[in-house]
């Protein structure tokens, strides 16, 4: 499928934008590490900054048998936490880079980062990528190629709660739907995650089910809230603003413009929050029975309506981050 670009390089170049932290606005490497009185030896450190981090890396550059220059331990056994407790400047772990948990390596923050390097020339897919027409167009063309298929059966909305395969390798899977029921086939593809693979029982006498278990046990379960908000203007382009995301430390972590794919004629989206970490003030903010945000356009499914309290607190930060 067609990808192109997710961010417009000429509306990244409009951008005259500032991060907000320590309740000032400040703009680039000098004028952060100025607000949080950075000293020259803590500079490595500053990793948000596009600054590297303090690692002795291998020819490759692989992120996950590099050490850290100061210990010598690999960075895949060094969390966050123990990477910022090294300078002597508490406050950097505040920054811009908090979006991310403390506890995860710095080798897999480093790798994940490697991804998106705007000027890394021998990556063709470097920065930010969406199929065109919408990365729902990959949706439609998996279910139109699996449904002209004439060797597979496509159950969409087929809730599994149960499978038994049989010696001849054949799976009968079962859901609790009536209208469902099961399913038998040679082979099996499950479409879901691992949560919802814990949630499925398990009869074969190759017990799949334990060396499953042990392949989600290596995968680290993340939380994070995203608050999308649409108005009637982009106003945050008044502020500078048109295209990317600025940074601060409040809880709303990391705002994000879409620039021209994100407006038409009536509306523009932002996304005002996106956090990995203080997911738990969301989730207190947002509790099943507060009054929810009374949605005037559009059809949004009621499970991704914000109550009104979030909205009203999200709202308040944009107000300190944009003036």
């Amino acid at each position: 499928m067609e990808i192109e670009k997710f961010y417009n390089k000429e509306e990244i170049q409009k951008n005259d934008h500032r991060n907000y932290f320590k309740n000032q606005h400040v703009k680039g490497v000098e004028e952060t590490a100025k607000l949080f009185s950075v000293a020259d030896n803590e500079l490595p450190f500053f990793t948000p900054t596009d600054r590297p981090v303090f690692g002795v890396f291998p020819p490759d550059g692989s992120p996950f048998e590099a050490r850290c220059g100061n210990t010598g331990m690999l960075l895949r056994d060094m969390s966050r936490a123990l990477y910022l407790s090294l300078p002597m400047n508490a406050e950097i772990m505040n920054y811009g880079d908090g979006l991310y948990p403390m506890k995860i390596s710095v080798a897999d923050k480093v790798a994940y980062h490697n991804l998106f390097q705007p000027d890394y020339s021998d990556n063709p897919l470097a920065g930010y990528h969406t199929i065109v027409g919408g990365m729902e167009q990959l949706i439609h063309r998996l279910v139109k190629d699996l449904d002209e298929n004439p060797r597979v059966t496509l159950k969409a909305s087929f809730w599994v709660t149960s499978i038994a395969e049989e010696d001849d390798k054949s799976f009968t899977v079962s859901s609790e739907s009536i209208t469902s029921g099961r399913v038998k086939g040679s082979k099996l593809i499950l479409a879901c995650n691992g949560l919802g693979i814990q949630q499925i029982s398990w009869t074969s006498s190759y017990n799949r089910a334990t060396p499953l278990h042990r392949l989600i046990s290596r995968v680290q379960p993340c939380q994070a809230v995203k608050l999308f908000l649409t108005y009637d203007k982009a106003w945050w382009e008044e502020k500078g603003l048109f295209c990317g995301s600025l940074q601060t430390d409040l809880a709303v972590k990391e705002i994000t413009a879409f620039g021209s794919r994100g407006k038409s004629p009536e509306f523009a989206t932002l996304l005002a929050a996106f956090t990995y970490v203080h997911t738990d003030i969301f989730a207190g903010l947002n509790m099943p029975h507060y009054p929810k945000f009374v949605n005037k356009v559009g059809n949004v499914p009621p499970n991704l309506i914000p109550s009104q309290l979030m909205v009203d607190y999200v709202h308040k930060q944009l107000q300190k981050v944009f003036g």
